[in-house]
């Protein structure tokens, strides 16, 4: 479900979404074969890793980073050098899939790989890895987890990377936050989802325009019928959850509050963003 070119003409239409559970979740499509060694020298750095980890960069030109993370760190046993690397999906889920390499001396070895796993960012415990994923229960479309997520630690053993036992970490935010992929409002006429290329796109069906918003704050004005996939087309592959009059959604970075004059959509990290509605789209904040 890649995203297409960036003006929310195609956020609608591009809603196609496979129904799955979790094991569907991890199962690891959209990844090659795994690679043995790769030959590359150099420090654990973004660089080295844009170099060793090419076999994953499955996507093309719909990512413009393939690489969304990496960690630095003895995971393959005291002294080692050892480099863990997380993979850029345009899909639902912005982070699928990670690998550990073990540099030998002269080669980047891969040591595993978990291939088309929907995870959060990677963190290092020490000489270990902790894994955070989200918690999909039974019903859950593929891009909506709803049990909240679960982690769990990975250890060198000797040798190998082993996993340990899947803890749950955080459950569902009770009250009048939620964290929603993408919504539509109590009138069915304004659709947003959050994270695809690092935006925050809205649509409004009637009187129709789109508004795309990027973490730097700046906005994509679209206005007319061009600009929004026909009316059948939207959200009705699967169900998209309704974010309530009063209720706010916090997602990728976007705070999104749902109200009666309309959706405000801003970054959280600066309170810019924009209010949009069935008449308008108006910028908000500093």
């Amino acid at each position: 479900m890649a995203l297409r070119r960036a003006v929310l003409v195609c956020v609608a239409s591009c809603l196609l979404v496979v129904a799955g559970s979790a094991g569907a979740a991890a199962g690891g499509e959209g990844f090659a074969a795994s690679p043995g060694t790769a030959t590359a020298s150099g420090d654990c750095s973004k660089t080295t890793a844009l170099e060793v980890a090419k076999p994953f960069f499955v996507w093309g030109s719909d990512v413009r980073d393939p690489i969304r993370q990496v960690l630095c760190g003895p995971f393959t046993g005291p002294g080692s050098e050892a480099m863990a690397v997380t993979f850029t999906a345009p899909t639902c889920w912005p982070v699928q899939g990670w690998a550990v390499y073990r540099f030998t001396g002269s080669d980047w070895q891969l040591v595993t790989v978990q291939r088309g796993a929907f995870i959060f960012p990677l963190f290092a415990v020490g000489a270990d890895i902790r894994e955070t994923a989200p918690v999909f229960r039974s019903g859950d479309p593929r891009c909506l987890p709803s049990g909240g997520r679960h982690a769990r630690i990975w250890h060198w053993n000797g040798t190998s990377l082993t996993a340990g036992p899947w803890k749950q970490a955080t459950r569902p935010a009770a009250g009048a936050t939620l964290h929603l992929y993408q919504f539509v409002s109590p009138s069915h006429n304004l659709f947003c989802r959050l994270g695809d290329e690092d935006l925050a796109n809205c649509l409004s069906k009637r009187s129709p325009h789109t508004v795309a918003l990027s973490k730097d704050g700046k906005l994509r004005i679209c206005r007319g019928a061009r600009c929004v996939c026909s009316a059948p087309q939207i959200c009705s592959v699967v169900p998209v959850p309704t974010l309530g009059y009063g209720k706010q959604n916090v997602y990728a970075g976007f705070r999104c509050l749902s109200q009666r004059s309309g959706v405000t959509c801003t970054v959280i990290r600066t309170g810019k963003g924009f209010l949009i509605n069935n008449k308008t789209i108006r910028r908000v904040g500093p």
